[in-house]
């Protein structure tokens, strides 16, 4: 028998973690020893081991449920995973599809930039730049930033590595960008059961992402990272829900980003 620690080290998967699959039933109840502490066997780290291996393949949790009610029923799931595996290498040839078409808007935009003379009158918004090609006062380092992270995503997405921004920063500001577009603000846990890292790890990387600007509520959750729930005249609507876009080169990407079309207004 195993203690809830022991099965982490034993799966790599956090102890916070097996309780939240716990609590959505993706694990059985563990068992208990009568002091109350929880006590799993062999086929919970087998169970855990499957699941974590199937989130590595970007199965999403309902998904990995249905597979394994196929082997509570005693039914082979080979058919069910092919099928989710085909309408996943279907999603993310499209992703990279957006994503190069969107790479080689900003690099236009980009040698538009650098090709200003140096001397021209700033505007106090980006996209000054992509409707007539000036650049703002403060944005040439933001723009330039922006552009690593959104190579270093598409190098993600497309499971190479490369640029600047190393991969599993840009795994963790995707995960951000996609869960500010629920329209909740993002704790630090939410984040940490979601991309099954530790805590510390993702308290550090949100502390960084706040000192580069992104925003924060009194709570300390995120709620703004190019995408935001604060209000700006960029208007971002999907899923029926209004968000909104630091600024509208911001809009360029942040479909690609979270994977989904979106309503801009701007």
């Amino acid at each position: 028998m195993y203690s809830i620690g022991e099965l982490s080290q034993q799966t790599g998967v956090s102890s916070k973690t097996i309780r939240f699959y716990e609590q959505i039933e993706l694990l059985p109840p563990a068992r208990r020893a009568p002091n109350g502490y929880r006590q799993y066997d062999e086929s919970d780290v087998e169970r855990l081991q499957f699941v974590r291996r199937a989130r590595a393949l970007d199965f999403a949790i309902d998904e990995i449920k249905e597979i394994l009610d196929f082997r509570e029923r005693n039914e082979p799931p080979c058919r069910y995973v092919m099928d989710v595996m085909q309408e996943r290498m279907i999603e993310i040839e499209q992703r990279i599809r957006d994503l190069e078409k969107l790479r080689d808007e900003l690099r236009s935009l980009h040698r538009a930039g650098k090709q200003l003379p140096e001397d021209v009158q700033m505007r106090d918004c980006v996209c000054h730049l992509i409707q007539t090609g000036r650049p703002d006062e403060d944005t040439s380092t933001t723009r330039s930033n922006r552009m690593s992270q959104f190579e270093a995503t598409l190098d993600l997405l497309q499971g190479r590595r490369g640029g600047d921004v190393p991969a599993n920063v840009a795994k963790f500001q995707l995960a951000a960008v996609r869960s500010i577009a629920s329209g909740e603000p993002v704790s630090a846990q939410r984040l940490a059961e979601q991309l099954d890292e530790p805590l510390e790890f993702v308290a550090m990387t949100l502390e960084q992402m706040r000192q580069g600007g992104c925003e924060f509520n009194t709570d300390g959750d995120l709620i703004g990272a190019a995408l935001t729930q604060t209000p700006t005249r960029h208007q971002f609507t999907v899923d029926g829900r209004v968000l909104y876009a630091w600024c509208a080169l911001d809009t360029f990407f942040l479909p690609a980003y979270i994977g989904k079309t979106a309503q801009v207004t701007s």
